[in-house]
């Protein structure tokens, strides 16, 4: 009785200036659904190629590993990330001055990026120069010198990285969500690592990982841009099918609702996450989960609008109770983690957790059709913002194709979303949110945070 009291009167406080409201155009997308179809290839090594052919002037190809700091050792945490920075230094046959030079003669991006699951190498460049480029980019792969000299260059770069990292509390929150939810396993351990791994590193734990992890079993070969699928297969057959053995390699996770507080009294404001976990990026319930995080959506100061806001967390922010906040879903191959970031003033905490808990309540219970009308345009506009360049729809295919061996076309996606309904939203909510213990983080002044059973009492509601 006294939540309800405190949530009424703090909705009172939110609620007290009238919203106005406009109308919602839907977009025409007629080019949208005639795109063309994604291909794919199985080849016997196995390697794996999606393609998708674009009218277009550049092209873009990339290679992505099933690699990455889930797969690494504890006394090797941090290895896939080193190479990201050593990849591009030289390799047996070419100085880092001629691959430079080179990449300038095709006018090429190269860029290259890791996560806990995978790390990706890309080139974009006119298409053209596609064969070039993969060959500069399997030379900077596959036959890199790892020169002692670059190799401690790029330990100072990493190390202070890692000082600039530690100053980005949101970042480190989310190690922190990683470290509670997934304690004692691989999937806790981070992308860059510990410090003292990282002097540890030299060529020959460098080339032994690169032998082991870099294999076309674990290879996804991504092509996008004005490329016929024949020309991808034979780049394919010349660069990349090698018969080399599947090391085979998993690591399992296991699921903790721990609890995560630094408490610092010097800053004036908290940064909180409650997380609780989800269905994995391949499960069913994937989509449906992700259209609840996008119904909580974002919210930060720089945003207008105050008491017009459709949500009452925006209205709440605008109030003075949040700084910002934002939904976030992360799917992995066979986890997940599902919640929301803010940042709140010291002595708005509690209000800011109890009007948090009770919209992910409404998701559980009482959402309807009409809110998620909104937040299913939210989420095709950002499915094609995923596939508005050459680049960043390469990089998409390759994400679903590892996660699910199968890249759907936009049409296919929009189709997906348009089939959900309120039913489905409430129905995954109520089997992942509601009653959960969650996994609570917090740095800064947390004082008022309220301790893990209490946050515990606030994801179910008592209904008569």
């Amino acid at each position: 009785m006294l939540r309800l009291l405190f949530i009424s009167g703090v909705r009172k406080r939110v609620l007290n200036t009238p919203r106005n409201y406009c109308r919602c155009i839907k977009p025409a997308l007629t080019h949208v659904y005639e795109s063309g179809p994604i291909n794919s290839s199985l080849y016997p090594s196995g390697l794996i190629l999606v393609h998708e052919e674009r009218d277009c002037p550049n092209a873009c190809i990339s290679l992505t590993f099933d690699a990455g700091s889930r797969y690494e050792l504890p006394n090797e945490n941090g290895i896939t990330h080193f190479f990201e920075h050593l990849c591009f230094k030289g390799t047996k046959k070419r100085s880092k001055s001629n691959i430079e030079t080179e990449m300038n003669e095709i006018g090429g991006k190269f860029k290259c990026y890791t996560t806990r699951e995978m790390i990706g190498f890309s080139a974009e460049c006119l298409s053209d120069n596609i064969p070039r480029a993969l060959e500069l980019l399997t030379d900077c792969i596959f036959n890199n010198s790892l020169s002692n000299n670059e190799i401690e260059i790029q330990k100072c770069i990493i190390y202070q990285e890692m000082l600039h990292l530690d100053t980005d509390t949101s970042s480190v929150l989310f190690d922190y969500i990683h470290s509670a939810a997934f304690q004692g396993t691989p999937l806790s351990q981070s992308v860059m690592g510990p410090s003292h791994n990282l002097y540890n590193i030299n060529s020959r734990s460098i080339a032994m990982y690169i032998e082991k992890m870099f294999v076309p079993a674990r290879m996804i070969f991504s092509c996008v841009g004005p490329i016929k699928h024949e020309q991808a297969c034979n780049l394919a057959n010349t660069y990349l099918n090698r018969n080399v053995a599947n090391p085979n390699i998993t690591r399992r996770y296991r699921f903790t609702a721990g609890d995560i507080r630094y408490r610092d009294d010097s800053m004036h404001v908290a940064h909180i996450a409650l997380t609780v976990e989800a269905p994995p990026f391949p499960h069913a319930d994937y989509l449906p989960m992700l259209l609840a995080a996008m119904a909580i959506g974002a919210w930060d100061r720089s945003q207008p609008g105050g008491p017009n806001h459709s949500c009452i967390l925006a209205q709440a922010g605008g109030e003075g109770i949040f700084n910002s906040y934002e939904s976030f879903y992360i799917a992995y191959r066979d986890a997940g983690l599902w919640g929301l970031q803010f940042v709140s003033p010291r002595m708005e905490v509690e209000c800011a957790l109890a009007l948090m808990q009770d919209e992910w309540m409404k998701l559980c219970t009482i959402i309807t059709d009409s809110v998620l009308i909104k937040t299913k345009q939210q989420l095709k506009w950002k499915i094609l913002k995923e596939n508005e360049t050459v680049e960043s729809a390469c990089h998409s295919h390759a994400k679903w194709v590892f996660y699910t061996n199968f890249a759907p076309t936009i049409k296919e996606k929009f189709d997906s979303i348009d089939k959900l309904v309120a039913d489905d939203v409430r129905r995954v909510c109520y089997e992942y949110v509601y009653g959960k213990c969650p996994v609570v983080t917090a740095i800064g002044a947390t004082e008022a945070l309220l301790p893990n059973s209490r946050l515990t009492g606030g994801m179910y509601w008592l209904r008569f």
